[in-house]
């Protein structure tokens, strides 16, 4: 029994993603112990179910599901939870692996056992929403929120499913309850967002956006959000942050977000707009929004603006990012000296930057340094055999 509390105590540490794609040592150690187990008792469904679990974790799904066939053989009748729980783990691999009608049954029979699992319909609610199955959906988030009256998992589920089933109303009301269950939440107003945009209302998505991005403490979530609502439909990102824009003082954050994404979406006119107005306030003259004006003019081809601005930037803040900006803009203006000077830059404030590299590799072509050229490539592919863009 000693070794099975190691192996379950171990279990969790390995759950951090890093332990997903490679074997550490621990991991390795833990998979030994589960073999010795297994050795002794081939039967050993608790051990199977657990190496399962460990196998899901990294991603060894063909793994996951024969110790899992085989447990779910060895668990005796009387252990109706033990049966629950492979279940439940067999619908989790057959999620991953996109096989939802397995997934469906195998959570079904999790619910045979245990009707009241809150988990397993909330599972069950998701996996009919993947099989277009809102009806059943419906039935399963509607049995959740009969569990736990204000449960939000419930309120998004049945509106998801009633805006499949075309009842806006509905899905709109439930919506409103789901927001006043946890109004001070920012994963409440990622999720309303979503769930506007389901119904083609891009510019109420990107309000909710907004509001989760002024509640969160780690903004990325709303902010990749608005980034994709904007590259599929800038007119009504911009509406909104516009309308935001009138119903505050506070402008700076709004102006920074406006300038940011239009950038990111290619929309580079509206981005120069939106950052000369942040560069009008003194808060916002920093030296990564001169840079970001910067590579919106350097977009529009206005090149001795977009000089001036990278010039500004690099003042207050010399990274590698801006000096690899400040040499694409002196190659395109003719200047190639000065562009490997600041690719050159780029590299010593990080040689680790595969873009400053590349950046210098370009200014030495352009001032037909073929060879030295090549050695810097080598080196950039070198630092990141990953990236494609050296080769």
């Amino acid at each position: 029994m000693k070794i099975r509390h190691i192996l379950i105590g171990a279990a969790a540490l390995c759950a951090l993603p890093s332990a997903a794609q490679q074997i550490d040592p621990m991991t390795k150690a833990m998979l030994d112990g589960y073999e010795e187990l297994l050795r002794e008792n081939p039967k050993d469904y608790e051990t199977l179910y657990e190496r399962a679990a460990q196998y899901f974790r990294m991603s060894r799904y063909d793994d996951a599901l024969n110790d899992l066939g085989k447990a779910i053989q060895c668990t005796p009748a009387n252990q109706p939870e033990m049966a629950a729980r492979e279940l439940s783990l067999l619908a989790d691999v057959n999620i991953e692996l996109k096989r939802y009608d397995r997934a469906l049954e195998a959570v079904d029979k999790v619910l045979e056992i245990i009707p009241d699992s809150y988990a397993d319909l909330y599972k069950r609610g998701n996996i009919c929403l993947y099989l277009n199955k809102p009806e059943e959906a419906r039935s399963s988030f509607a049995a959740m929120q009969r569990l736990k009256a204000r449960s939000q998992e419930a309120f998004f589920g049945m509106a998801k499913a009633d805006i499949m089933l075309g009842k806006r109303a509905d899905a709109k009301a439930l919506m409103k309850q789901a927001e006043d269950a946890d109004p001070s939440n920012f994963v409440t107003f990622c999720r309303l967002g979503d769930l506007h945009q389901d119904l083609d209302e891009d510019e109420e998505a990107v309000a909710c956006y907004l509001s989760a991005f002024s509640l969160a403490n780690d903004p990325t979530r709303p902010l990749q959000s608005m980034v994709a609502v904007a590259h599929r439909n800038y007119p009504a990102f911009q509406s909104a942050i516009d309308y935001a824009l009138t119903q505050t003082d506070n402008k700076t954050p709004l102006y920074f977000l406006k300038g940011n994404i239009a950038l990111n979406s290619g929309n580079y006119a509206a981005a120069r707009e939106a950052l000369s107005s942040l560069l009008a306030l003194p808060e916002g003259r920093e030296g990564d929004v001169y840079a970001q004006m910067a590579r919106a003019c350097y977009a529009l081809d206005l090149l001795g603006e977009a000089q001036t601005n990278i010039d500004l930037g690099l003042v207050k803040s010399p990274t590698a990012p801006n000096y690899v900006t400040k040499s694409e803009i002196e190659l395109a203006l003719g200047n190639p000296a000065a562009a490997l000077l600041a690719a050159k830059k780029g590299v010593t404030a990080d040689p680790q930057s595969v873009d400053a590299l590349v950046a210098q590799a370009l200014a030495q072509v352009a001032l037909d340094q073929g060879k030295e050229a090549l050695t810097t490539l080598n080196e950039a592919v070198m630092t990141d055999p990953g990236d494609t863009y050296p080769l």
